[in-house]
């Protein structure tokens, strides 16, 4: 995925990791644009629901393409903090919906079976992107090297992915942008909501 440096718009550089190497990671805020943001339909993970519906599964991801979007990063290696954020996103997803917005969580992490158990442990009835690759983390800005919340839980993995949450207007402009660095595990469910209302307005 390749972007024009012209057309999106970071927060100044924040600096984490190990102490005496330390890594800079630049979040996409705000205001960015992601004119080349897409998905590819054979990397999406539905729910049951809709892969036992062809033509359901066709309609989401059109909508996920033309629709206001909330995307959610999802990463093992935190698995309390992420499974926390993952169960009130699911909370939330109704109401997200209700707006005319849709919601996909994404992922490197994991198999389809994986994720499958992952719904069923925690009755959840997310939607999941795999991207094993993390080109969208890396495109939103939150892809990093030897994050120190990490070195415990997976120290195999050299490529990390700052837990956050993003909400895109149907123009792919960020309407909304939230990057956990403090892993306090609550979704600002208000104002995810207040910037899919929002977005009416402006597009």
């Amino acid at each position: 995925m390749h972007l024009s440096y012209t057309a999106i718009r970071h927060h100044n550089a924040g600096v984490i990791g190990l102490p005496g190497n330390p890594v800079k990671v630049s979040p996409l805020e705000k205001g960015s644009f992601l004119p080349c943001f897409s998905l590819k339909e054979n990397n999406l993970n539905l729910h049951r629901t809709f892969r036992e519906d062809r033509s359901g599964r066709s309609d989401l991801y059109r909508q996920l393409q033309s629709r206001a979007l909330v995307v959610g990063f999802y990463t093992a290696g935190q698995i309390d903090h992420a499974l926390q954020q993952l169960g009130q996103l699911n909370m939330l997803q109704q109401a997200i919906n209700a707006l005319g917005a849709n919601l996909i969580i994404v992922t490197a992490d994991g198999t389809g079976d994986t994720l499958d158990e992952i719904r069923w442990i925690n009755s959840l009835s997310l939607n999941f992107y795999f991207d094993p690759e993390m080109k969208l983390a890396q495109s939103f800005g939150i892809c990093t090297t030897n994050h120190v919340a990490w070195n415990e839980d997976d120290p195999g993995r050299s490529k990390k992915v700052l837990p956050a949450i993003y909400v895109l207007d149907p123009v792919k402009r960020i309407i909304f942008s939230e990057v956990d660095r403090s892993y306090s595990s609550v979704v600002p469910a208000d104002e995810i909501l207040n910037s899919i209302r929002f977005s009416y307005f402006i597009s």
